[in-house]
């Protein structure tokens, strides 16, 4: 499969725009043209590329995690464990259920719930988010959380574009509509040629998916069984 660098791809736009040496601002919009381009096509389908796991290591007296910088959105309402203890994993609660909880029974023991809300928002480090587990954790535990991640706007020369060559078709002639629509101000042929190429990607993005899918737990696995306002059961055998 062909690397697909930033550089590669602004060099490209440069030759298709007819600016092959393109420079000082003209280079400038090159980019911007191609981190467009790029952005756009990110958004057409939710690509399989996308999504991510990572291993979020909880610890004694601490209920509250930053997650990776590169977060979106989490894509299941499960988080399994990776070294079963009591429980399998944990089961997504609204955070106000959550906090509500903590108030009316602070407790520390393997977590059994969590929630995803965003941090504040910094000027200088920008948006971020963090998860938070009910109980406060006992002791250490790790799980797994599957989300959708941010790729972020290509900066430095040697940046690598996500995604399968399908894509970076798809990326390639989005830059060919952007040059297009810079110049002559239209939609014209270049725009046209995308949904082709858009259902190749998406072909080739679902040939690997799988036919079913479903849990990775079995039926009498999943007992998370309300009692009361905050206890909950998600044990072996239960």
């Amino acid at each position: 499969m062909a690397i697909q660098t930033f550089q590669t791809l602004y060099e490209y736009a440069a030759r298709h725009w007819g600016k092959a040496n393109a420079t000082g601002g003209d280079l400038a919009i090159v980019k911007d043209l191609v981190n467009e381009a790029y952005t756009q096509a990110l958004q057409k389908h939710p690509w399989r590329f996308m999504y991510q796991s990572a291993t979020i290591n909880f610890t004694v007296n601490k209920n509250a995690y930053s997650l990776p910088a590169n977060f979106e959105r989490i894509v299941s309402d499960e988080m399994p464990y990776i070294e079963v203890q009591t429980y399998k994993c944990l089961r997504r609660r609204e955070i106000n259920t959550i906090r509500r909880w903590r108030v009316e029974n602070e407790s520390t023991s393997q977590p059994q719930v969590f929630d995803v809300i965003p941090l504040d928002y910094s000027e200088e480090t920008g948006s971020a988010w963090k998860l938070e587990v009910y109980p406060t954790p006992d002791a250490s535990y790790s799980a797994i959380l599957y989300y959708r991640i941010n790729p972020g706007a290509l900066e430095d020369d040697n940046h690598l574009i996500i995604g399968h060559q399908a894509f970076h078709n798809l990326v390639k002639q989005m830059i060919r509509a952007e040059i297009e629509l810079e110049e002559d101000e239209v939609i014209g042929p270049q725009n046209a040629k995308v949904e082709a190429l858009l259902a190749d990607a998406i072909d080739a993005d679902n040939a690997g998916e799988p036919d079913t899918l479903g849990s990775y737990f079995s039926p009498g696995d999943l007992n998370l069984y309300r009692r009361g306002d905050y206890t909950y059961y998600n044990t072996f055998g239960s």
